[in-house]
């Protein structure tokens, strides 16, 4: 006759320890998992938000600048942790964007530290479109700037108006940052996702129609001599969407 054999109590710790080793493991993927997938999705909500604005310039010529054109233009207006977007665009594109040559809002981007102490420039950008992603704060555009450079629109996002020339500060991602005044004020790993949109680029994307120039200053340039120092000034008339290069 055989005798059975169960688990000492020994036995049965080191199953119950290897078991929460496996267990701790597949939460910590599965959290990284579900953080990647967010990630994406509110990625998504602001892409197609960014298509939603420009589809709307495109029709009516101007960007959505009041509370009832937001909601007609925006898709949804909070990304996949339910957070409310921000959406900051500049306050002279109300009207014809294809006449507008600059806008007020200017772009420092990746920042490798708070104090932004090198960056790349980007300047005349038309609008931009912030998700505050996973952790607690958002960390773009600091609303201390309301009232002074930036206005705020009653609406079910948070929408701002540059009303004067402001520069926003989007940091790479990791940089320990706490820019954004209204929420806790602690610091945190930068995870916003930031998409914007240059006027040009608005231009193009609307099919802004390009008017001829024609040069009313002399067809002919001056006498010029070697070595020494020369300029001289052309005038043209007409146009609005045109690049001008010099050779």
């Amino acid at each position: 006759m055989r005798r059975e054999r169960g688990l000492t109590l020994i036995e049965l710790a080191v199953v119950l320890i290897v078991l929460g080793i496996l267990l701790g493991i597949g939460a910590g993927i599965l959290g990284v998992l579900i953080k990647r997938i967010k990630f994406n999705e509110s990625r998504e909500i602001v892409n197609a938000n960014v298509e939603a604005v420009i589809g709307f310039a495109g029709q009516k010529g101007d960007l959505p600048s009041d509370s009832s054109e937001i909601a007609q233009a925006f898709k949804t207006f909070s990304d996949a942790y339910g957070k409310q977007l921000i959406y900051l665009f500049s306050d002279n594109l109300g009207n014809d964007i294809c006449k507008e040559f600059g806008t007020k809002i200017t772009l420092r981007i990746n920042c490798p530290d708070q104090t932004c102490s090198s960056y790349q420039e980007i300047n005349n950008v038309a609008f931009l479109i912030i998700s505050g992603n996973g952790n607690y704060n958002l960390q773009t555009v600091d609303s201390s700037l309301i009232g002074t450079g930036i206005n705020q629109i009653p609406a079910d996002l948070i929408a701002l108006e540059a009303t004067g020339n402001i520069t926003v500060k989007v940091y790479s991602y990791g940089v320990q940052v706490d820019d954004y005044t209204d929420d806790i004020n602690r610091t945190e790993p930068y995870d916003d996702i930031v998409k914007w949109v240059t006027l040009y680029e608005l231009k193009e994307a609307i099919n802004c129609p390009t008017v001829s120039v024609s040069i009313t200053s002399p067809t002919y340039l001056p006498d010029a001599e070697e070595d020494s120092p020369y300029s001289y000034r052309l005038r043209a008339e007409g146009g609005y969407n045109n690049k001008w290069g010099v050779m």
